[in-house]
């Protein structure tokens, strides 16, 4: 069996460039975003521009959009981390957008 990493406390980096794509079709600002999350707009802009967040901040974006839509945009590579679905039987990253949940 292929051992995976397990994310280290601490921190995420998400992929931002996407993750802001995806509130712009979706017609949202990232206030509205920084609002769902209960953040500061600084916080926002950090999570939007790929930088690390904390575990708190990781916690309530996987907490409010779900883990099945969340692991989409965590950039496991930036981590340099196994992706802990890649190759599952249970997900499909390729197809996350299918039945994914609106972001706000």
């Amino acid at each position: 069996m292929k051992e995976t990493k397990r994310i280290p406390p601490g921190f995420m980096i998400l992929k931002g460039e996407e993750l802001e794509r995806e509130l712009n079709d979706q017609g949202k600002t990232v206030r509205d975003f920084a609002n769902a999350l209960d953040i500061e707009m600084i916080e926002a802009y950090g999570i939007l521009s790929g930088e690390k967040e904390g575990i708190d901040i990781a916690r309530r974006f996987v907490k409010h959009y779900g883990a099945d839509f969340a692991h989409g945009y965590i950039d496991w590579k930036a981590m340099a981390m196994t992706d802990p679905y890649c190759g599952s039987k249970k997900r499909n990253v390729k197809t996350r957008h299918y039945d994914r949940r609106r972001i706000i």
